[in-house]
């Protein structure tokens, strides 16, 4: 019996192993195809509303336009703040400089480090940072070009999901046994559902919390409103790593534009408020118990899709993975791990009063 059990635990980590593996290596195939399936589920209400009046063809088509359109008219605006930004760079460099000294004199003071030791540390290192800013601008233009390209490869992914997915349903039903086949509807149901209202709540979410940052942001009249709104907003896909860089960027951008003390705390102290507010008003009543994850559950696929796809992998897999729950919940022998990766609040009902 024993031997039994270790020979399935092998598979079963061997079976992990091939999969991670494989992910990583078919990640330039795999990314534009799984934010393709994503980006379809959450056109297909856009799809199926146009397809009141036309056929199904130049609604999936439309609605792939209308993609189109608001993600490049996001582009441009980044692009456009970024130029001015680039623009700022000697000024804020400066004020970065002057912060740089008034830190170093504290180090002489506290520590008792010579500021010409200190100096003579970073004169050494500074060829170093030359060289790794210039290959980080290379790897810049780069990632940006394999951007653009799959950028097109996943519009024409959401395209053809949205004009064949009829005839995918019908495969399913082909390929699935007659016994199973209501299970499988209701979960190709429960799955295409949660997703699309995850996204769509999610963008919500962003929506308002936009607006929350450019009232604050025009409050202080901060620069670079635009681009600190889009990439702050953008970034909370991520789940935890991305509201803390979104309040981060700004309080440092209030840092080096000579704000004083007293404002820069007044500022941060909003940014706190407005995080907590996106964490724990706007995502309850907005996005609900879509996901029904655990914290930890999260946290794990989230350090996983980084290690495997990068950031990518950060934003894509969590859905994923609530979309594998969904399978889990409807199959008897997988339930237990359903449970195990569900919401502690989910998890809590019908459980005896101890484990509560």
């Amino acid at each position: 019996m024993k031997s039994i059990s270790l020979g399935r635990s092998l598979k079963i980590l061997l079976f992990l192993f091939l999969l991670f593996a494989g992910l990583s290596f078919a990640d330039s195939v795999l990314v534009p195809f799984f934010f393709g399936i994503l980006l379809a589920m959450l056109l297909r209400p856009v799809s199926d509303w146009l397809e009141q009046w036309m056929n199904r063809g130049i609604s999936s088509m439309l609605s792939v336009l209308l993609f189109f359109v608001i993600a490049t008219g996001l582009f441009i605006l980044f692009i456009n703040q970024l130029g001015f930004f680039v623009d700022d760079v000697p000024q804020l460099q400066e004020q970065l400089v002057t912060y740089l000294r008034k830190i170093q004199q504290f180090i002489e003071n506290q520590l008792g480090i010579p500021y010409e030791e200190q100096v003579q540390y970073i004169e050494n290192n500074s060829r170093e940072f030359s060289e790794s800013a210039e290959s980080l601008v290379q790897d810049l233009v780069a990632e940006l070009m394999s951007l653009l390209i799959g950028f097109l490869v996943v519009l024409i992914y959401i395209f053809l999901l949205l004009l064949n997915r009829s005839k995918y349903s019908r495969i399913i039903n082909i390929v699935v046994p007659e016994r199973n086949q209501q299970t499988t509807k209701n979960v190709t149901e429960q799955v295409s559902r949660v997703a699309s209202k995850y996204l769509w709540g999610r963008i919500k979410v962003m929506s308002v919390l936009a607006v929350l940052y450019v009232i604050l942001f025009l409050t202080f009249d901060l620069k670079y409103l635009i681009l600190l709104t889009v990439v702050g907003t953008i970034i909370t896909v991520i789940p935890y790593v991305g509201p803390f860089i979104s309040g981060l960027l700004p309080i440092i951008v209030v840092i080096l534009t000579g704000y004083s003390v007293t404002e820069i705390i007044v500022f941060t102290l909003f940014i706190i408020i407005i995080q907590l507010i996106e964490s724990y008003v706007l995502e309850p009543i907005i996005l609900g118990g879509e996901v029904n994850l655990s914290p930890l559950a999260i946290i794990l696929i989230v350090i996983i899709g980084n290690a495997i796809w990068g950031i990518a992998g950060m934003i894509i897999f969590v859905p994923l993975l609530a979309m594998l729950k969904i399978y889990f919940d409807n199959v008897p022998h997988l339930q237990p791990y359903g449970e195990l990766i569900g919401s502690n609040k989910e998890n809590s009902q019908g459980s005896p009063d101890w484990l509560r």
